[in-house]
């Protein structure tokens, strides 16, 4: 019972923080003499290789978090996975292949990219998250605010940001083996039948099923009785004729 236990565990997938990336802060200035800047459009999206000239908000393979930002969304996380974003899938594709590759920020008026490994806080060893099942991914607005400097005479829109990914380990194979292994027994220890092949490659089906176990015991008490009768029955050539006090032999 509990090996099936933790075969549903695992196969139930139930989703918790695997890994948050470091804070990122992202200040953009106005030109001289104007005013506060406009809601920002941002995207993120995870790319193999620099030097594409379409932004992530118009990549349909991985861009995510593709939205307008103000400084009303400070404070707020946002969260996206494969039912309401179609660049999710292959955003964490790239992000699980165990290669260091890029990921794209878009603000206003432009990207900024970094490696897996330094975007996320990652080591050289392990720059992505191989090994996890991604399930949702958080993009949390930790401060989001105008400010004005006087020595430039301009104002300046600041971001603080990070990212946090959800799911579940991907178990080694060899723990579904032995999941898989413990469940099966689980199951023919209370319903099922075995088949086992002897030295000499014969195979024996053992059925442990209730009714063939009842069937087994019925079997045992038939036998126990026809020997019972066997011994209390007389010998071959011996008649005892009761009440008349005769007794033959031959």
């Amino acid at each position: 019972m509990l090996a099936l236990v933790l075969f549903w565990a695992f196969g139930a997938k139930a989703q918790g923080l695997i890994w948050s990336g470091p804070n990122h802060t992202t200040s953009i200035g106005n030109t001289i003499g104007g005013g506060p800047l406009a809601s920002w459009q941002i995207a993120f999206d995870h790319v193999p290789a620099l030097g594409s000239s379409t932004p992530p908000s118009l990549n349909p393979v991985s861009g995510i978090f593709i939205m307008s930002l103000s400084t009303n969304d400070s404070g707020r996380t946002f969260f996206v996975n494969a039912l309401n974003e179609p660049g999710f899938a292959g955003f964490v594709a790239g992000l699980t292949d165990g290669a260091n590759n890029y990921i794209r920020f878009q603000s206003y008026g432009g990207w900024q990219s970094g490696l897996e490994q330094s975007y996320l806080g990652r080591s050289a060893l392990a720059p992505d998250l191989a090994g996890y099942d991604i399930t949702q991914i958080g993009f949390r607005v930790n401060s989001f605010y105008d400010y004005y400097d006087g020595t430039e005479d301009r104002y300046f829109k600041n971001l603080d940001y990070s990212l946090d990914f959800y799911g579940v380990v991907v178990p080694e194979p060899s723990t579904y083996a032995l999941l898989t292994l413990g469940a099966a027994k689980s199951a023919q220890a209370a319903f099922g039948t075995a088949k086992v092949t002897s030295r000499k490659g014969a195979v024996l089906t053992i059925d442990n099923s209730p009714r063939a176990n009842e069937s087994s015991r019925k079997a045992k008490s038939s036998k126990r009785l026809h020997a019972a009768t066997a011994c209390a029955a007389p010998p071959h050539g011996a008649l005892e004729a009761a009440g008349s006090g005769i007794h033959l032999a031959y």
